[in-house]
């Protein structure tokens, strides 16, 4: 009898030993999948990543992984949620420097909307970037470093893989024709199988503010909306300060932008100090997610070319009530 109760002991034992060990695979496993210590990067405090649609099973794997990204900005500064081995190569036309780092801001708040991924994870934090230095500590540019911004990453795509430019700059009042220098490096950069994201600006709501080189053929131009606090898209509005393309002048043919997404309230990574975040507005914010989107789609569709993902962006939109072509393009952004 007292054989049988220490058999029927250890069995019990046995048995409760086996049962927290599967709890605590599942805790280990809920870990991996919810870390309370990650936030995705937002707008207005809403995710971002949701609002697009990249939580939908064939996208909530992709990362951007495998995708070289280009950020024309004013640089990126070293950060805790942006290690120096995401950076594979750093060129500075502005001051000559040879170490990455960002004396504005602005381009350290893209790249992390774009693949920050430590506390704060973009929306490809898997992406590479190669970054060129064309903004000034003041946030100005010039014709000159733009044209020779695009002419190195044609002259050097190859050799750094890259695959889309984000151009989250401009020049204002400034409206070429059609033989522009930076309107042909655009168009040779298209055959090249180069994807361009510019912003449209931030001087609305007048007509006619599409900022210098965004009026481009070759280029996605990327305008804001304001969500109001909402992933309803039934609510969304044009912003106030996104800027419009031209339905009466000479260019009324180019129904600029050509999307619009989430542009208010940004939380992203601030330049300031390497644990340190902040919250803008405007449309090169809108630019940079929809350049983290475009890499997650080049991930999802390796054997694609650059085309084929313009058309994917064009026509995942939902038009906006009340707005024209002029305003929103084909639409907002959801996968």
């Amino acid at each position: 009898m007292l054989i049988s109760k220490v058999i029927l002991c250890v069995k019990k034992f046995a048995l409760l030993s086996l049962l927290i060990c599967l709890l605590a695979l599942l805790v280990i496993q809920e870990g991996k999948t919810y870390d309370i210590d990650k936030l995705h990067v937002t707008a207005q405090g809403l995710d971002i990543k949701k609002y697009l649609g990249l939580y939908d099973m064939e996208y909530r794997n992709l990362s951007g992984n495998g995708v070289t990204i280009a950020i024309i900005d004013s640089g990126v500064q070293q950060h805790n949620d942006l290690s120096g081995s995401r950076i594979i190569k750093f060129v500075d036309f502005v001051n000559k420097k040879i170490e990455s780092y960002d004396d504005n801001g602005h381009g350290t708040f893209i790249a992390g909307i774009i693949g920050a991924n430590g506390k704060l994870v973009g929306i490809a934090p898997n992406s590479k970037f190669v970054v060129l230095k064309a903004l000034d500590r003041e946030g100005k540019t010039t014709y000159e470093r733009l044209e020779e911004s695009l002419e190195w990453i044609i002259n050097n795509q190859i050799k750094y893989g890259i695959k889309i430019v984000n151009l989250s700059l401009g020049i204002d009042n400034f409206h070429p024709n059609n033989n522009d220098s930076l309107y042909k490096l655009f168009y040779k950069m298209k055959q090249m199988g180069v994807l361009v994201i510019c912003s449209a600006g931030n001087s609305g709501p007048e007509k006619n503010t599409i900022v210098y080189p965004a009026e481009s053929s070759d280029v996605i131009t990327v305008g804001s909306v304001n969500n109001k606090m909402t992933y309803d898209y039934e609510d969304d509005t044009i912003m106030y300060t996104s800027s419009r393309g031209d339905s009466s002048g000479a260019r009324s043919y180019l129904c600029k932008p050509d999307i619009v997404t989430f542009g208010a309230d940004i939380f992203s990574l601030s330049y300031k100090d390497k644990g340190s975040y902040e919250t803008l507005s405007g449309t090169s914010f809108s630019t940079a997610i929809v350049s983290g989107l475009s890499a997650v789609l080049m991930e999802k569709y390796p054997d694609m070319n650059n085309l084929f993902i313009e058309n994917l962006l064009r026509s995942s939109t939902i038009p906006l009530k009340s707005q024209n072509c002029f305003e929103q393009g084909r639409g907002s952004i959801k996968m």
